[in-house]
């Protein structure tokens, strides 16, 4: 985060962990990012800092990896794994972690995902009988004050959205993780990228309908190679994600600062103006 702050010339109010690499429901339930030693990853000590603001995003998947060779949708939907439910909003409310966003099973429309919606209509409406239920479970905690983002990944899997949404009950927020990928054309990528059937347009138009705010919790430059099929430095893209920040009701945004997006960001003077001026106005 340190290096990121330097390169956007601001300190950040908002950061993005993930808890979605738990293998049993021990680690799963107790969280790395609050029970870490070392300082500078124990991102519930940099979120409850005393007089700050800042707002943590918790990638949390549905379960850990032990259960994954189960039929995990149904048993979940039935009430299976209330208890680490449970469990884990206690542990996130007493390390002062309430009011944080929970992105509960991120990107499930995309099959590679820990916690994927499924390829039929049966494990669908499990998985999303699955999710409002572990949503109302958590809510349930005293203290906890969280709010539930049903992400999707932009363009993966293009299900519809309402076969796969959980309902207004338990989504606060809805949000689209959507980087400069994909694409092999050099001319005309925003357009693309944002117009793609679940691209940010769809899912901007889903949202607002709803009456929920959008976000936007991962996005980011990518290379222009075989693998990502990037935009490299794309400043019409940063631009583009900054107009919807601007003309949407967002909740909030991350950058995705890892790997490849933050080796490509660093090469990519045009496109880094736009994101430092994007980071300087919010």
């Amino acid at each position: 985060m340190h290096r990121f702050e330097r390169l956007v010339g601001r300190p950040l109010d908002c950061a993005m962990v993930f808890n979605n690499a738990a293998s049993t429901w021990s680690s799963w339930e107790r969280p790395w990012f609050v029970t870490h030693g070392d300082a500078n990853l124990n991102w519930g000590r940099w979120a409850t800092a005393p007089g700050s603001s800042r707002l943590l995003v918790i990638s949390q998947s549905l379960t850990p990896d032990s259960a994954l060779g189960t039929n995990w949708r149904t048993l979940g939907a039935r009430g299976r794994y209330d208890r680490h439910f449970t469990a884990l909003a206690r542990n996130l409310v007493a390390a002062g972690l309430g009011r944080s966003v929970i992105r509960l099973a991120h990107e499930a429309n995309y099959g590679g995902s820990k916690n994927p919606v499924g390829a039929t209509r049966a494990q669908q409406l499990a998985w999303r009988r699955f999710w409002a239920r572990a949503v109302r479970v958590m809510r349930r905690v005293p203290g906890a004050r969280f709010r539930f983002d049903w992400t999707v990944n932009a363009a993966f899997e293009p299900i519809p959205l309402a076969r796969i949404y959980p309902g207004d009950g338990v989504v606060d927020i809805i949000g689209v993780d959507a980087y400069d990928a994909g694409l092999r054309t050099t001319t005309g990528r925003w357009h693309q990228l944002a117009s793609r059937p679940v691209g940010i347009d769809d899912v901007a138009r889903f949202a607002a309908r709803r009456h929920k705010p959008l976000s936007l919790p991962e996005w980011g430059l990518m290379p222009r190679n075989r693998r990502w099929l990037g935009g490299g430095d794309d400043p019409a893209y940063v631009a583009g994600i900054d107009r919807v920040l601007r003309s949407r009701r967002v909740a909030y945004q991350a950058y995705f600062y890892a790997g490849d997006t933050a080796a490509q960001l660093r090469r990519s003077p045009r496109a880094l103006r736009l994101v430092r001026a994007l980071y300087r106005h919010r």
